[in-house]
């Protein structure tokens, strides 16, 4: 799984930037690797907020999750579009 951010049309994998996922009430944060590569474990199935951040920058999306009986579930490769000030930092 890898994650992305793009910004005026312009995409960059979210090398070392930290994303957390909120669901029922919890967070988990884990720091996204090179190349955008992440992993993370025991989140549910459903669509759950997400953020990444990196310095003074954030992009906020939604996290859906499928249902599966997997011990891993591939998302693929997601991106997070950051918008114009105001609306994503």
């Amino acid at each position: 799984m890898s994650l992305a951010f793009q910004k005026d049309g312009h995409k960059k994998t979210a090398d070392y930037w930290s994303l957390t996922v909120t669901y029922i009430g919890k967070e988990e944060v884990v720091t996204i690797a090179k190349q955008g590569e992440f992993y993370i474990e025991n989140i549910p199935a459903g669509k759950h907020a997400a953020v990444i951040r990196k310095d003074k920058k954030e992009c906020r999306f939604e996290l859906i999750v499928p249902e599966s009986t997997e011990a891993l579930i591939k998302l693929g490769a997601l991106t997070c579009e950051i918008k114009n000030r105001g609306d994503n930092k």
